[in-house]
């Protein structure tokens, strides 16, 4: 749970957005983009991504995956509110202790969203393992984006 974490980051919405702009220039549809990992809820410039995203006609629909543990600042509230952003909760039981606040919210603003009962994982660093071939295919098999491409400090994975 990145409210948690002592040493969480931000990236910089600038590099986020040049890493975008390369994928968006080799794609001629995105179904859904889905702004994750940690909580995107507390970035401050999340409201810059989303008012860039919402301009792109290649992206269909803009998705934040969030835990349920913050409410969003205003600005990004805003943006969510403006920019058609679906909101989707991973919903972790008691860690999730903002999820009733963040539906009222969503039913205020007439912000689309729906709700995921899940156990809570971590899902580790982007550092080199030393896994075997078989532990990384059933890795594989059971990862939860094991149909997703994911965009981490300008690499696509």
């Amino acid at each position: 749970m990145m409210p948690l974490y002592h040493q969480a980051e931000h990236y910089a919405i600038d590099d986020v957005i040049q890493d975008l702009i390369k994928i968006l220039s080799v794609v001629t549809k995105v179904h859904d983009i889905a702004i994750l990992g940690g909580e995107p809820l507390l970035h401050p410039e999340l409201y810059k991504l989303l008012e860039w995203l919402s301009k792109q006609k290649s992206i269909e629909q803009i998705s934040i995956i969030s835990n349920a543990t913050v409410i969003p600042i205003n600005k990004n509230l805003e943006a969510i509110k403006n920019n058609n952003v679906r909101l989707r909760f991973s919903d972790y039981g008691q860690l999730s202790v903002n999820l009733d606040k963040l539906v009222d919210i969503c039913e205020e603003s007439n912000i689309p969203y729906f709700i995921n009962k899940e156990e809570w994982v971590d899902m580790g660093a982007t550092v080199k393992h030393s896994y075997t071939e078989n532990e990384l295919k059933k890795m594989f098999v059971n990862c939860p984006f094991v149909h997703d491409y994911i965009i981490l400090k300008g690499r696509l994975y």
